[in-house]
């Protein structure tokens, strides 16, 4: 919906020094537990045509693998949503590309 918000954040989760984390989350509609195992397909979308070709999580969950990231989200309906990336920090076995 207009006039949410969204916010960005990097920070780690106190547990795994290993690793850095990239959080996004809005306070927006979020996700129907139906759609949830449906988001990262390709062309998978709940919007009406013209209005996207649901490729924006295939290709950010495809970019975060590159990386050797993982990501998870959580999502409650007409509450919002959080993706949480998760990266092996730059410089140590496995971070970034090669």
């Amino acid at each position: 919906p207009h006039g949410g918000t969204i916010q960005v954040e990097t920070c780690s989760d106190g547990q795994s020094p290993d690793k850095v984390l990239v959080r996004i989350s809005d306070n927006g509609a979020g996700i129907r537990k139906g759609d949830m195992d449906k988001i990262f397909i390709p062309f998978f979308t709940t919007k009406v045509t013209g209005d996207g070709v649901g490729l924006g999580l295939t290709v950010a969950l495809n970019i975060i693998k590159r990386h050797d990231g993982i990501m998870s989200v959580q999502s409650e309906w007409g509450k919002g949503t959080i993706f949480t990336a998760s990266f092996p920090p730059y410089g140590t076995s496995g971070g970034g590309l090669s």
